[in-house]
């Protein structure tokens, strides 16, 4: 069975009675400040977090020296845990499959580090460019979306499965999946070949999720919500 953790892009990540804001942690009983600050002052939190096994990972962006890295923190403390250089921004929210912390930087490489101790495990550029909403995982594939494109990588190897153009157009937003189909902007997707099944036209949406068989979507611009059947 794969462990999988996903975080939030916007900011806020509720465990128990802690609210973690990233660079703080409230005890929502107490209304207390637990801690809060990153590890060095000039550091700030350039895309979101994630929670998982008492850790909070998050990339780090210290603007005054040009350094990026993704960092893993003690939850409870804020101490720091590892940090692992990378050479480029880190605007996207990582996910954590099976011990490891997957996410993309904003030159397009994809990369696996050890939860344990920040170790790489693979890395591969397939994906031109990571936005900051975090990849999709299922049964142990990552699915990351980019630009006009979604690319699936084994999340054990790195290894590219496929990688698919999108007919609906650029989609830097979220996506869904249900019953061996990816949802990602108006396009529906095989999740085992990359082939599109069908394509919607008119503008993305920015949020999907699929609950008890619907596929609700949320739309940009006061433009709405929809509801759609998945039923294959």
């Amino acid at each position: 069975m794969t462990n999988y953790a996903v975080g939030d892009n916007d900011g806020e990540v509720l465990v128990g009675d802690t609210l973690y804001l990233g660079t703080a942690a409230i005890d929502l009983k107490t209304n207390q400040i637990l801690w809060r600050g990153t590890p060095a002052n000039t550091r700030t939190l350039s895309g979101g977090f994630v929670y998982d096994h008492g850790l909070i990972f998050m990339g780090l962006e210290d603007i005054d020296l040009g350094t990026n890295e993704m960092a893993a923190l003690d939850a409870a403390t804020g101490a720091v845990i590892w940090t692992t250089p990378d050479p480029s921004v880190i605007n996207q929210t990582p996910v954590v499959v099976d011990g490891s912390v997957v996410y993309a930087d904003h030159d397009g490489t994809t990369y696996a580090l050890s939860e344990a101790n920040g170790k790489q495990m693979w890395a591969d550029t397939a994906v031109a460019g990571g936005n900051g909403e975090p990849p999709s995982v299922e049964h142990n594939v990552a699915y990351q979306v980019s630009g006009s494109h979604v690319t699936a990588i084994n999340a054990a190897t790195g290894k590219v499965k496929w990688t698919t153009p999108l007919i609906s157009g650029q989609s830097d937003f979220d996506l869904a999946f249900a019953d061996g189909l990816l949802y990602v902007g108006g396009d529906t997707v095989d999740a085992a070949t990359g082939e599109v099944i069908s394509a919607s036209p008119g503008p993305s949406p920015v949020g999907l999720a699929v609950v008890k068989g619907v596929l609700y979507a949320a739309y940009a611009n006061a433009r709405g919500f929809a509801a759609f059947s998945v039923v294959r």
